[in-house]
């Protein structure tokens, strides 16, 4: 979790320039998801029960999140298929049920994106500028 007051002024002064990164778009996010869940995810077996209205649910809740944190949500949201098995021993990818959008829910209650990072630091930097 980032906690942007946590940071130290003097580290922040080390960093030089600060640069903003801006966060994806819907689409991006979107292809992002579908590009980690039914290409990269199934290629190892693991199946998702998502459709079209499900991807674009997802991509409307991650607003504000990095291409890094809808990478983290989407292994959150493996891992909670998992969770919810009563016993993992001997199984394999094909014997795990489909992640599917209440998993993602589920994931999204743990995560939250950058944005809380980058509005901080936007006020701090506001604060400093002459007006």
């Amino acid at each position: 979790m980032n906690i942007g007051e946590a940071i130290d002024e003097a580290a922040l002064r080390r960093f030089g320039e600060a640069v903003e990164v801006g966060t994806p778009s819907l689409e991006a996010r979107i292809a992002l998801i579908q590009h980690l869940v039914f290409k990269k995810a199934a290629v190892d077996g693991h199946k998702a029960e998502l459709s079209e209205g499900d991807l674009q649910a997802i991509g409307q809740k991650t607003s504000g999140f990095s291409l890094a944190d809808v990478d983290r949500l989407v292994r959150k949201a493996f891992l909670q298929v998992l969770r919810e098995l009563p016993d993992l021993r001997g199984l394999g990818p094909a014997d795990v049920p489909a992640v599917t959008l209440k998993h993602f829910d589920l994931a999204m209650e743990a995560c939250s994106g950058t944005s809380a990072l980058r509005a901080m630091l936007r006020k701090r930097a506001e604060s400093r500028s002459p007006l």
